[in-house]
């Protein structure tokens, strides 16, 4: 067994990573700074967290789990009807198309199951899925952290083409007429159509990692170069507009462009790159936002769970006992959104708490948040530990901070731990 990051040239902060399943693959991405200056770090491990937005058709609430399972849950009281067990954590959101759930999970397999609880189809690329699949001519189209775009069938699950860039696929897919335009840890915004064919491609200094969006044949993107980026339909720059921290997510509601960053701000901007106004949170905010036409949704660090109307007044907001990292999505006049607590939560309009439902684990799933300061440098490898039977890979980078632009953060993505809950031996780095 080895160490898997070699090297942290920073002021002696460390990460404790869970080797309990044994085989584990550690995804560390350096979002790093030019200069000396605070930045964050995440790690996700196995619990009960709910770090997807839900879907809801006909009053039931679907979703995924950190638990490793997916619920179909009743809108009306907050009963379970059935859930549907996967081999790893879910994070990729869901997508209902044609009476079918489309979901990854960190076992590698796309899921296609029925309204029901049923499965349809499963489909396994080659390494963990995180991003909300989307429907493209009788297609499937997802990312995953083997690099590739997968477009398969949505009634058989077979392979129709893929495509491959140069870095990890997040939650970053959109699609618009037939093009399908998303986001890589290769700093890239893509555009291929719906025969898996590159139209063209925009780079930018930072990875990718959040949805793309089309708003008045404009698309609307954000980098952790710390820019929301504005682009014609055929990928030429409109404006840019820098904020001070790495962007996660942006949205769109009447003539408002609005973004989250991690330098703890909401951004408002004007549709030509304008900012209009910026809200401050406690805490740092990941990627919890939806707008609408009138009010604007956030969640973020400080446990709180916010409603601003359109120009930026906190209308209410709802506490609760961890962090909020996905977005909420509004139904029936209700608001829903899980949390890394480990709870989905379902409130009225003014921000009361109609129920909220339990995951199987009652413990978070560490979405851990450390402060620390870094130096110049910093070298990471990545290698899966020994384990009897499996084949072992190795591989090694070197990044200067300079490589990753000017933009602050951290992140860790370690794939599995102890499913029971119990800290078992481990690598502490730095």
């Amino acid at each position: 067994m080895r160490k898997y990051i070699q090297e942290w040239k920073s002021n002696g902060v460390g990460f404790e990573v869970d080797d309990s399943f044994g085989s584990i693959n550690i995804i560390a991405v350096i979002q790093a700074i030019k200069e000396t200056g605070l930045s964050a770090a995440f790690a996700l491990r196995t619990g009960g967290s709910i770090v997807v937005k839900p879907v809801a058709s006909d009053d039931i609430i679907y979703f995924g789990s950190c638990d490793h399972i997916f619920y179909a849950v009743n809108l009306e009281d907050g009963k379970e009807i059935w859930r549907f067990e996967t081999n790893g954590l879910i994070a990729s959101p869901a997508l209902l198309y044609n009476d079918v759930l489309y979901f990854g999970s960190y076992d590698k397999n796309l899921y296609a199951v029925k309204k029901n609880g049923n499965l349809l189809w499963k489909f396994t690329s080659g390494d963990v899925i995180v991003s909300e699949p989307k429907a493209i001519n009788g297609m499937i189209v997802f990312g995953s952290k083997d690099y590739n775009l997968y477009a398969v069938s949505a009634e058989t699950g077979e392979l129709q083409w893929k495509f491959a860039t140069n870095g990890y696929i997040d939650d970053s897919i959109m699609v618009h007429n037939d093009v399908i335009y998303f986001g890589s840890w290769d700093q890239t915004l893509h555009a291929v159509n719906k025969d898996g064919q590159r139209l063209w491609e925009f780079k930018t200094n930072g990875i990718i990692g959040s949805q793309p969006i089309v708003h008045n044949e404009t698309i609307y993107f954000t980098s952790a170069d710390q820019n929301v980026y504005a682009l014609t339909l055929d990928g030429k720059e409109k404006w840019r507009f820098k904020t001070g921290g790495p962007l996660r997510t942006v949205a769109a509601g009447r003539d408002l462009i609005v973004c989250i960053s991690r330098d703890n701000h909401v951004y408002a901007l004007t549709e030509d790159g304008n900012l209009r106004w910026k809200f401050k949170t406690g805490e740092m905010l990941s990627k919890s936002l939806t707008v609408t036409d009138n009010m604007i949704f956030v969640g973020g660090c400080d446990n709180n769970f916010y409603a601003l109307n359109m120009d930026g007044e906190v209308l209410w907001k709802f506490s609760v006992t961890n962090i909020i990292v996905p977005p909420a999505i509004l139904y029936k006049n209700t608001v829903i959104f899980g949390c890394e607590d480990c709870n989905l939560y379902v409130l009225d309009l003014n921000g009361e708490l109609i129920w909220k439902f339990p995951t199987s684990l009652s413990y978070p799933a560490s979405y851990d948040i450390e402060s620390m300061r870094r130096e110049k440098s910093i070298e990471v490898i990545w290698e899966p530990i020994e384990t009897l039977g499996e084949e072992k890979e190795t591989r090694e980078e070197e990044r200067d901070i300079a490589d990753y632009g000017e933009f602050k953060g951290t992140y860790i993505d370690t794939t599995k731990t102890d499913y029971l809950g119990r800290r078992k031996k481990g690598y502490k780095a730095g």
